[in-house]
Protein backbone atom coordinates (compact mmCIF):
# COMPACT_ATOMS: atom_id res chain seq x y z
CA UNK A 1 0.00 0.00 0.00
CA UNK A 2 1.24 3.55 -0.66
CA UNK A 3 2.14 5.64 2.31
CA UNK A 4 0.17 8.43 2.37
CA UNK A 5 -0.11 11.80 3.79
CA UNK A 6 -2.79 14.67 3.89
CA UNK A 7 -2.86 18.44 4.77
CA UNK A 8 -5.37 19.03 7.62
CA UNK A 9 -8.78 20.34 5.71
CA UNK A 10 -7.13 19.91 2.47
CA UNK A 11 -8.13 17.66 -0.35
CA UNK A 12 -9.13 14.20 0.56
CA UNK A 13 -7.80 12.62 -2.43
CA UNK A 14 -4.60 14.59 -2.52
CA UNK A 15 -1.59 12.99 -1.56
CA UNK A 16 0.71 15.58 -0.14
CA UNK A 17 3.95 12.81 -0.21
CA UNK A 18 3.84 13.19 -3.84
CA UNK A 19 4.13 16.77 -4.31
CA UNK A 20 6.22 17.16 -1.11
CA UNK A 21 5.84 17.89 2.24
CA UNK A 22 6.47 21.55 3.56
CA UNK A 23 7.68 22.04 7.25
CA UNK A 24 5.68 23.64 9.96
CA UNK A 25 2.43 22.08 8.56
CA UNK A 26 0.25 19.79 9.91
CA UNK A 27 -0.80 17.01 8.34
CA UNK A 28 -2.60 13.29 8.93
CA UNK A 29 -0.26 10.39 8.53
CA UNK A 30 -0.69 6.80 7.85
CA UNK A 31 1.95 4.56 9.33
CA UNK A 32 3.89 3.48 6.13
CA UNK A 33 4.46 7.89 5.99
CA UNK A 34 5.50 8.11 9.76
CA UNK A 35 7.96 5.50 9.04
CA UNK A 36 8.96 7.22 6.04
CA UNK A 37 9.52 10.27 7.41
CA UNK A 38 11.09 9.07 11.11
CA UNK A 39 13.55 7.32 8.56
CA UNK A 40 14.35 10.38 6.91
CA UNK A 41 14.75 11.88 9.93
CA UNK A 42 17.49 9.45 11.47
CA UNK A 43 19.39 9.11 7.75
CA UNK A 44 20.05 13.44 8.31
CA UNK A 45 21.29 11.90 11.81
CA UNK A 46 23.41 9.08 9.97
CA UNK A 47 24.62 11.72 7.66
CA UNK A 48 26.25 13.91 10.06
CA UNK A 49 27.40 11.43 12.36
CA UNK A 50 27.22 13.70 15.86
CA UNK A 51 24.61 15.44 17.19
CA UNK A 52 21.69 13.68 19.42
CA UNK A 53 18.21 11.76 18.86
CA UNK A 54 15.17 11.25 20.89
CA UNK A 55 13.08 9.18 19.75
CA UNK A 56 9.96 8.09 20.97
CA UNK A 57 7.95 4.85 19.39
CA UNK A 58 4.91 4.07 22.22
CA UNK A 59 6.14 0.79 22.49
CA UNK A 60 9.77 -0.69 22.79
CA UNK A 61 9.06 -3.57 21.10
CA UNK A 62 8.40 -1.57 17.49
CA UNK A 63 12.30 -1.23 17.77
CA UNK A 64 13.16 -4.87 17.07
CA UNK A 65 11.84 -4.50 13.47
CA UNK A 66 14.60 -1.79 13.11
CA UNK A 67 17.21 -2.95 15.22
CA UNK A 68 20.09 -3.33 12.73
CA UNK A 69 19.03 0.55 12.05
CA UNK A 70 19.33 1.54 15.65
CA UNK A 71 22.42 -0.32 16.47
CA UNK A 72 23.74 1.58 13.41
CA UNK A 73 22.70 4.92 14.62
CA UNK A 74 23.83 4.11 18.45
CA UNK A 75 27.18 3.90 17.11
CA UNK A 76 27.45 6.77 14.69
CA UNK A 77 25.43 9.40 16.94
CA UNK A 78 26.83 10.95 20.28
CA UNK A 79 23.93 10.31 22.02
CA UNK A 80 20.82 8.19 21.05
CA UNK A 81 17.87 8.40 23.58
CA UNK A 82 14.68 6.14 23.03
CA UNK A 83 11.73 6.78 25.05
CA UNK A 84 9.09 3.85 25.15
CA UNK A 85 6.71 1.57 27.13
CA UNK A 86 6.88 -2.09 27.77
CA UNK A 87 10.05 -4.19 28.28
CA UNK A 88 13.30 -3.01 27.37
CA UNK A 89 14.81 -4.64 24.44
CA UNK A 90 18.44 -7.03 25.04
CA UNK A 91 21.18 -4.49 25.67
CA UNK A 92 22.22 -2.29 22.69
CA UNK A 93 25.56 -0.11 22.66
CA UNK A 94 25.72 2.96 23.38
CA UNK A 95 21.87 3.48 23.54
CA UNK A 96 19.90 4.37 26.48
CA UNK A 97 16.35 3.66 26.73
CA UNK A 98 13.99 5.76 29.15
CA UNK A 99 11.06 4.06 30.21
CA UNK A 100 7.58 5.72 29.79
CA UNK A 101 5.97 4.03 32.53
CA UNK A 102 2.83 6.25 33.32
CA UNK A 103 1.98 6.05 29.61
CA UNK A 104 2.20 9.55 29.34
CA UNK A 105 3.74 9.81 25.52
CA UNK A 106 2.17 6.61 24.93
CA UNK A 107 -0.25 8.19 21.79
CA UNK A 108 3.17 10.20 20.64
CA UNK A 109 5.59 9.56 18.06
CA UNK A 110 8.74 11.73 17.64
CA UNK A 111 11.74 11.69 16.47
CA UNK A 112 14.14 14.82 17.07
CA UNK A 113 17.95 15.21 15.79
CA UNK A 114 19.74 18.30 17.00
CA UNK A 115 23.28 17.83 15.26
CA UNK A 116 26.17 20.84 14.11
CA UNK A 117 24.74 21.83 11.03
CA UNK A 118 21.06 20.36 11.21
CA UNK A 119 18.22 20.18 13.57
CA UNK A 120 14.94 18.61 12.68
CA UNK A 121 11.83 17.25 14.81
CA UNK A 122 9.23 15.03 13.60
CA UNK A 123 6.08 15.04 16.08
CA UNK A 124 3.22 13.50 15.79
CA UNK A 125 -0.04 12.38 17.81
CA UNK A 126 -2.15 8.90 17.52
CA UNK A 127 -5.53 10.06 15.76
CA UNK A 128 -6.93 6.96 16.74
CA UNK A 129 -7.33 3.72 18.76
CA UNK A 130 -6.07 1.00 16.34
CA UNK A 131 -3.81 -1.85 18.00
CA UNK A 132 -2.01 -2.81 15.41
CA UNK A 133 0.55 0.16 14.52
CA UNK A 134 -0.03 -0.56 10.68
CA UNK A 135 -3.60 0.78 11.26
CA UNK A 136 -3.01 3.53 13.42
CA UNK A 137 -3.41 7.26 12.24
CA UNK A 138 -1.63 10.38 12.82
CA UNK A 139 -1.33 13.83 13.16
CA UNK A 140 1.64 15.81 12.94
CA UNK A 141 4.40 18.12 11.92
CA UNK A 142 8.36 18.34 11.17
CA UNK A 143 10.10 21.20 11.69
CA UNK A 144 13.96 22.63 10.67
CA UNK A 145 13.53 25.66 13.15
CA UNK A 146 16.26 25.20 15.66
CA UNK A 147 14.30 26.88 18.51
CA UNK A 148 11.58 25.05 17.88
CA UNK A 149 13.43 21.73 17.88
CA UNK A 150 15.10 22.41 21.31
CA UNK A 151 11.42 23.55 22.72
CA UNK A 152 9.56 20.31 21.42
CA UNK A 153 12.84 17.66 22.73
CA UNK A 154 12.86 19.76 26.43
CA UNK A 155 8.74 19.51 26.56
CA UNK A 156 9.06 15.59 25.56
CA UNK A 157 12.16 14.46 28.02
CA UNK A 158 10.18 16.73 30.77
CA UNK A 159 6.98 14.96 29.63
CA UNK A 160 8.08 11.11 30.30
CA UNK A 161 10.34 12.35 33.11
CA UNK A 162 6.60 13.39 35.09
CA UNK A 163 7.68 17.33 35.60
CA UNK A 164 4.87 18.16 32.83
CA UNK A 165 1.55 16.60 32.69
CA UNK A 166 1.14 17.29 28.48
CA UNK A 167 3.09 18.09 25.39
CA UNK A 168 2.76 21.71 25.54
CA UNK A 169 4.84 22.66 22.69
CA UNK A 170 3.17 20.39 20.49
CA UNK A 171 -0.25 21.44 21.91
CA UNK A 172 0.86 24.99 21.25
CA UNK A 173 1.66 24.16 17.86
CA UNK A 174 -1.28 22.68 17.28
CA UNK A 175 -3.53 25.43 18.52
CA UNK A 176 -2.17 28.06 16.34
CA UNK A 177 -1.92 26.38 13.08
CA UNK A 178 -5.60 25.66 13.97
CA UNK A 179 -6.66 28.73 15.30
CA UNK A 180 -4.52 30.18 11.90
CA UNK A 181 -6.54 28.23 9.12
CA UNK A 182 -9.74 29.30 10.71
CA UNK A 183 -8.24 33.52 10.58
CA UNK A 184 -7.98 32.24 6.35
CA UNK A 185 -11.01 30.98 5.60
CA UNK A 186 -12.46 34.18 7.29
CA UNK A 187 -10.27 35.93 5.27
CA UNK A 188 -10.96 34.50 2.27
CA UNK A 189 -15.13 34.51 2.67
CA UNK A 190 -14.27 38.22 3.82
CA UNK A 191 -12.47 38.76 0.23
CA UNK A 192 -14.86 37.27 -1.65
CA UNK A 193 -17.94 39.27 0.15
CA UNK A 194 -15.82 42.56 -0.57
CA UNK A 195 -15.81 41.51 -4.12
CA UNK A 196 -19.41 41.17 -4.46
CA UNK A 197 -20.40 44.14 -2.50
CA UNK A 198 -18.28 46.41 -4.61
CA UNK A 199 -19.61 44.44 -7.50
CA UNK A 200 -22.76 45.31 -5.98
CA UNK A 201 -22.01 49.13 -4.94
CA UNK A 202 -20.83 49.62 -8.81
CA UNK A 203 -23.87 47.99 -10.96
CA UNK A 204 -27.14 47.87 -8.43
CA UNK A 205 -27.08 51.34 -8.18
CA UNK A 206 -30.42 52.61 -6.13
CA UNK A 207 -31.04 49.35 -4.71
CA UNK A 208 -27.19 48.91 -3.05
CA UNK A 209 -26.80 52.20 -1.32
CA UNK A 210 -23.17 52.91 0.49
CA UNK A 211 -24.58 52.78 3.55
CA UNK A 212 -25.20 49.11 2.87
CA UNK A 213 -21.79 48.59 2.15
CA UNK A 214 -20.12 49.91 5.06
CA UNK A 215 -22.54 47.85 7.37
CA UNK A 216 -21.38 45.01 5.41
CA UNK A 217 -17.96 46.00 5.34
CA UNK A 218 -17.74 46.13 8.95
CA UNK A 219 -19.79 43.20 9.59
CA UNK A 220 -17.25 41.26 8.02
CA UNK A 221 -14.11 43.07 10.10
CA UNK A 222 -15.80 42.35 13.45
CA UNK A 223 -15.12 38.67 12.90
CA UNK A 224 -11.88 38.79 12.22
CA UNK A 225 -11.23 41.89 14.80
CA UNK A 226 -12.65 39.69 17.29
CA UNK A 227 -9.04 37.46 16.77
CA UNK A 228 -7.31 39.98 18.46
CA UNK A 229 -8.34 38.91 21.78
CA UNK A 230 -9.27 34.94 21.03
CA UNK A 231 -5.81 33.93 19.78
CA UNK A 232 -3.88 35.21 23.13
CA UNK A 233 -6.70 33.50 25.10
CA UNK A 234 -6.57 29.82 23.47
CA UNK A 235 -2.28 29.93 23.86
CA UNK A 236 -2.44 30.95 27.01
CA UNK A 237 -5.08 28.17 27.71
CA UNK A 238 -2.50 25.30 26.59
CA UNK A 239 0.81 27.07 27.94
CA UNK A 240 -1.77 26.98 31.78
CA UNK A 241 -2.48 22.78 31.18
Amino acid sequence: MEATARQIDGPEAVNALEAGLADNIFYEFDADSVVAIWHAVEDLALEEASGSLVAAIQEFSWVEAHRERYEQLALTVDHVEVIGAGAALRRMARMKWLADRKGAVKRYRAAIYEGPEVQVAFVAEQANEAKEFEARRFRGFYTFDAGLVARLRADLIDLVAGRSDSFREFARQRTIYEAGREIQRELAAQKEALAKAVRRLRLDGERYRPRQFVAELEKGLSRLVEWKDKMPKLIEQVEEN
